[in-house]
């Protein structure tokens, strides 16, 4: 059964209060359309199951063990590079869409906070997850550290240009019909 919308926005709440504070311990990929978050708090445990198969598309906390392949897919091994020991920092739906963003505070290669979003698009047949990779927060815990652009003499070399990133839709003005 597909989730709609108003239980995918209750899903979230839930989700949200049940993972407070939690951090990514491991990262696995079972199959080709899951992806296996183990995320530890204070107090307990949790596996947080992100499927995307056609028939059955959900996201979900779940106590069963499943089977790893022996190399790990490269899905897998960018969601550990960017995710492993990120905390959760917050849990919501977008309104009126079954959408799902799990952001995370993250560590960079260069050590500075930056915020990676993870997106559970679960649109029925066409779903999806998807990283959104966060800039670098300019706040007094990271000193304000930033992005610097060294200067170098013009060359025969082609500057290296920057990869498009990837933006989340936008949000939808009118509010959500439903309560939570």
């Amino acid at each position: 059964m597909a989730l709609d919308a108003a239980t995918l926005a209750l899903l979230a709440g839930e989700l949200k209060t049940a993972l407070p504070e939690a951090r990514i311990d491991k990262i696995h990929q079972p199959t080709r359309d899951e992806v296996l978050l183990h995320l530890r708090s204070r107090t307990a445990s949790f596996r947080l199951l992100l499927s995307a198969r056609l028939g059955s598309a959900r996201v979900c906390l779940t106590n069963e063990s499943y089977e790893n392949p022996a190399a790990p897919p490269s899905f897998c091994m960018l969601l550990r590079k960017y995710l492993t020991g990120g905390r959760v920092v917050d849990i919501y739906p977008l309104p009126g869409d079954r959408i799902v963003f799990f952001e995370f505070l993250c560590t960079n290669e260069l050590g500075d906070l930056v915020t990676n979003t993870l997106a559970a698009e679960l649109m029925g047949r066409y779903c999806n997850l998807v990283l959104l990779r966060g800039a670098p927060l300019k706040s007094e815990e990271t000193g304000g550290r930033g992005r610097h652009q060294a200067s170098c003499p013009r060359s025969h070399v082609q500057p290296r240009r920057r990869p498009r990133r990837q933006a989340p839709p936008l949000r939808r003005r009118p509010p959500f019909p439903f309560p939570l």
